[in-house]
């Protein structure tokens, strides 16, 4: 693979992965720790007569995030031709409406897959080579089709042609869909059939989406799953909007009119969520103070993200066990002092390190930690805490034997 490659992430763990794996594919690569040193870096690559032939951008870092270094990248004539590889979180919402049609060729996933990313990279260098290898899923409806058959969606959409439109993308896709035609129908559907996932209109008849997502969270009623995953649907993009949404009880946004390849991304994520998260959101509240059906460490996944590398694994491990304290004591702290915003920072950075050292459970409770302080459940996060605290020393103690 003769390419330049750019990895732009904030976390020092996440960047030796990629690098490791990229570099062992025969690509040059390069590091950058944030927004302002990938652009220095684009910018000298652009005057050396060079380009990188991809960036790899993770989408949460502070100070300047993602969005706002690829959008600045593709205002830049100078630069705007260079390919962009999304890198987010499982669960992450991102604030771009469209981002794999406005800035990024790909996407992926952290902890990241050595095939997953061999697949995107492949794909936006069009590497006819490496592609008959692999069976590449980058922008391919009809690979998803066939991973996600058993998926049963419910579209609650009163505009017949709306409908029509999205059940001939969703079956594009391969997935199994119903329709109902406002939120009194959504809520008699939900008490009949077990549903994975709901794509729910906002603006309808009789019952709007947001008063029906109030209802399927209210356990009084007779829905069959109170916490089943609702993606909010509306072709209105005021500001507000989405924090209306997830104030109602909303897990997602997607705005309308909907593209296949938005739909797609959003879909394919909401899979791994389900996928991933399903044996932690489906606990009682005692079986999630002893969470023993959750791997603490699960040393196979890390050794498959650094190609066996044992070397690079006990790196890593050193890397989390020095700089994991701070975080876990700051977000303790904060939730104390009521400080919602960073909370969710460190709950985000735990989440993910963790994921990628093979902290399985560890990660999976900061991700419930991160997804209630987006909704300012304060009360949620103090009970989530001693649970979070328990699963990193179980994790530190298993790291430290290693």
């Amino acid at each position: 693979m003769d390419s330049y490659v750019l990895v732009v992430d904030d976390n020092a763990t996440n960047r030796e992965i990629l690098n490791k794996r990229i570099s062992s594919w025969g690509a040059k690569v390069d590091e950058a720790i944030d927004g302002p040193t990938a652009l220095q870096a684009l910018y000298r690559a652009h005057e050396d007569g060079e380009q990188y032939h991809v960036v790899i951008l993770d989408m949460h870092m502070p100070g300047m995030d993602g969005e706002s270094v690829a959008r600045f990248i593709k205002s830049d004539s100078k630069l705007k031709s260079v390919p962009l590889a999304m890198l987010s979180s499982l669960g992450q919402h991102s604030n771009l409406r469209n981002p794999g049609e406005r800035y990024f060729a790909a996407y992926l996933t952290k902890p990241v897959r050595h095939q997953e990313l061999l697949d995107v990279l492949s794909g936006i260098l069009n590497m006819e080579k490496q592609k008959s290898k692999v069976n590449t899923r980058v922008n391919t409806p009809s690979s998803s089709s066939q991973s996600h058959k058993n998926l049963r969606l419910l579209l609650a959409e009163d505009n017949i042609v709306n409908q029509k439109v999205a059940q001939g993308m969703l079956q594009k896709l391969g997935y199994h869909v119903d329709t109902v035609a406002n939120g009194i129908e959504a809520i008699k559907a939900l008490e009949m059939l077990p549903y994975d996932l709901v794509l729910m209109d906002v603006q309808m008849p009789d019952m709007d989406g947001l008063e029906a997502t109030r209802l399927v969270r209210d356990h009084q009623t007779a829905v069959l799953d109170h916490e089943i995953p609702i993606v909010a649907m509306t072709a209105y993009a005021m500001k507000g909007d989405k924090e209306r949404c997830l104030e109602a009880g909303m897990n997602d946004y997607i705005a309308k009119p909907v593209s296949l390849q938005t739909l797609m991304e959003l879909l394919e994520k909401w899979q791994r969520i389900l996928e991933n998260e399903t044996s932690w959101n489906g606990m009682s509240a005692a079986e999630r103070n002893d969470s023993t059906d959750l791997l603490v460490f699960d040393r196979p996944a890390l050794l498959e993200r650094v190609m066996n590398d044992e070397d690079l694994s006990r790196r890593l491990i050193a890397i989390f066990l020095e700089d994991m304290p701070k975080h876990v004591i700051a977000l303790r702290d904060d939730i104390g002092k009521r400080e919602l915003e960073n909370v969710n920072v460190y709950a985000h950075k735990i989440k993910g390190a963790s994921a990628n050292i093979g902290g399985v459970a560890l990660s999976a409770v900061a991700s419930q930690m991160e997804i209630a302080g987006n909704k300012n459940q304060v009360d949620k996060m103090e009970i989530l805490l001693p649970e979070l605290e328990k699963q990193y020393d179980l994790l530190v103690e298993q790291l430290k034997d290693a």
